[in-house]
């Protein structure tokens, strides 16, 4: 059961396929939005990512058609506006609004959605579990994708109702693994290419820099150094490796969290597929599809991270956590933060320089 989009919808949902579409077909470039007319939309376009990157919020309430445009228009400001940090708090604020109104949506637009737009596999169950009722069944790669993100242990495989290679949702469930596919699609149509800005935009973009300048402080994500360092590799990212090389059965979730944490370090798709090859079940085509999907280069252009190591350890696979470990969340800023160590240890052989806990 599907339901076609309206344009109340495209307003609601502006990050659709069907959204998209309509506005490619109305075949509007940054010049026109200088015009009187186009006035509203560049306000809203304004306010949507000042409220993101301020509030981490942006209004659900719809100001009518002009909200289809104002998301293409706001992309835009983010883009020449923003560094990657307010990107993805932008990419946030998104997400959150699509969640407070999915959460409200019929269960025919949120399959539309869900199938069209982001590629799911999924079907109406109206599944009766006990004393629940899941309105939705989600296919087991699409629930794991998404699902590794969020914090809380009811998400957790073991927690739920998995039959024939589905997992059971209520109807918010869903909603809530769609705000992931959100943030994803919203971070990945954040591009530069617009060619000169027109005169009467520029102070627009000024305003959100400002903004930007202004709030860098509070984003709080650390640069991932650009040369991968297999000596800043977290413990539970070398044994996982380790495994893999010489054969050992490596499951699901951690072939899926390796081969995430390879791709933000910078290890090539090729790199990462050969590392794929000890293992016994080892399918060139399988393999090289499920690392370019993990990459972002399939499916829905989602490039994703790792799990957190919260997640890490409820899946059993993190080991041997040493003292870094104690004083992070996730395996990404394992990885910063030894990067980092090793490049000041670096700096000081080069220097001559001797830490004053050795030289006292």
């Amino acid at each position: 059961m599907k339901a076609a989009l309206t344009k109340l919808d495209h307003a609601k949902y502006p990050f659709t396929h069907e959204a998209a579409e309509y506005v490619k077909s109305l075949n509007i470039d940054t010049n026109d939005l200088t015009s009187k007319e186009f006035s509203v939309i560049l306000d809203l376009a304004e306010k949507r990512v000042i409220d993101a990157l301020t509030t981490g919020k942006i209004d659900p309430e719809l100001q009518g058609e002009a909200e289809i445009l104002a998301y293409p228009a706001a992309l835009m400001l983010i883009a020449l506006a923003g560094d990657e940090r307010a990107h993805r708090r932008y990419a946030l604020g998104e997400s959150k609004r699509a969640y407070e109104l999915l959460r409200q949506e019929s269960p025919a637009v949120l399959m539309q959605i869900a199938e069209q737009t982001f590629g799911w596999n999924a079907k109406m169950a109206n599944r009766e579990v006990g004393e629940a009722l899941y309105e939705f069944g989600l296919s087991y790669p699409d629930y794991l994708r998404n699902a590794v993100r969020i914090r809380d242990p009811d998400w957790k495989l073991t927690n739920r109702v998995l039959e024939q290679g589905y997992v059971h949702c209520h109807r918010d469930e869903f909603a809530r693994l769609l705000k992931e596919e959100v943030e994803a699609r919203v971070l990945s149509r954040i591009t530069g290419q617009y060619g000169s800005l027109p005169e009467a935009i520029t102070p627009r973009v000024e305003r959100i820099r400002r903004v930007v300048v202004a709030r860098s402080q509070t984003y709080g994500m650390e640069e991932t150094p650009q040369a991968v360092l297999a000596a800043a590799m977290p413990p539970c990212m070398k044994a996982l490796l380790s495994s893999l090389t010489s054969g050992k059965h490596v499951p699901h979730i951690g072939r899926f969290a390796l081969t995430a944490f390879l791709s933000n370090i910078g290890v090539t798709e090729e790199e990462i597929i050969k590392m794929f090859r000890p293992q016994s079940d080892f399918s060139e085509r399988i393999a090289r599809y499920q690392v370019e999907h993990i990459s972002g280069r399939r499916g829905g252009k989602k490039k994703y991270t790792p799990p957190n190591c919260k997640t890490m350890k409820t899946h059993g696979i993190c080991f041997n956590p040493d003292e870094i470990c104690a004083t992070i969340s996730h395996p990404l800023s394992y990885y910063r933060k030894k990067a980092k160590m090793i490049a000041a240890a670096a700096r000081r052989h080069r220097t001559g320089q001797v830490p004053r806990s050795i030289a006292s």
